[in-house]
This record gives structure tokens, C-alpha cells and sequence, in this order.
């Protein structure tokens, strides 16, 4: 069985390194990155089953990285998961088209299952 491959944007060290254990002892391949600048390229040398995006991320943004994904073919139809501690995140889910999204600070229980959910 092939590994489901899961890509994460976030500029916060702490959080890619716990986001990145969590998933590998989970199974997942895992790639991560602190800039969203190289969305597109990212994607497609790593081919992820799941984005996780923070929306606060350097440097053109969560909702502009996404909305690069929708625009490209080739990653229309992967699900991101929008994570944000910003009180607007429902509108800014929908704006960027997200698939979903994850209030910061988050339980790691809720990222899992969330997670589980889409790839499953």
C-alpha cells in the first residue's frame, strides 16, 4: 500500500515539527515548508494527498497560495486545510477555497481525525 503523502505550510518551526511527527509515526509521508512562495513547485515535486496551510504564512499568503493550487489542474482537487488562529477563518476558508479549516491553537486529536477524514 502506498503511503498518502501530506504537504505542510507553516511559518512557525514548533508547529511543522510537531505537525511533521505526529504524521510520520502516523504512517504519512510528510514535506514541509516555512514560505508559501513555492506553492506550485512544492506540489509537484512532492505530489501530497493533503495541504495543510497556515494563512499567515510568508511570503504571498495562505489564501493567494491556494488559490494558485485551485488555478493549477494538477491540484484542484487536493484538499487543503486551512489553519489560522484569525477570528475571520470561515470567510477566509471560503474566499481561498479551502476545503476545510482548523482554528490555531488546535488539539492534535481534532488535526488528526480531520486529516484522517480526507484521506480515508
Amino acid at each position: 500500500m502506498t503511503k498518502k503523502r501530506i504537504l505542510i505550510f507553516d511559518d512557525d518551526a514548533a508547529i511543522l515539527d510537531a505537525m511533521k511527527m505526529i504524521f510520520l509515526e502516523n504512517g504519512y509521508e510528510v514535506d514541509v515548508s516555512q514560505t508559501s512562495n513555492n506553492v506550485e513547485e512544492r506540489a509537484a515535486g512532492f505530489q501530497p494527498d493533503l495541504i495543510l496551510m497556515d494563512y499567515l504564512i510568508p511570503d504571498i499568503g495562505g489564501v493567494e497560495a491556494i488559490t494558485r493550487l485551485r488555478r493549477n489542474q494538477k491540484f484542484k482537487q487536493v484538499p487543503v486545510i486551512l489553519v489560522s488562529a484569525s477570528t475571520n477563518i470561515v470567510k477566509i476558508k471560503n474566499i481561498s477555497q479551502a476545503n476545510d479549516f482548523l482554528r490555531k491553537p488546535f488539539d492534535l486529536w481534532d488535526l488528526e481525525a480531520m486529516v484522517t477524514n480526507y484521506l480515508s
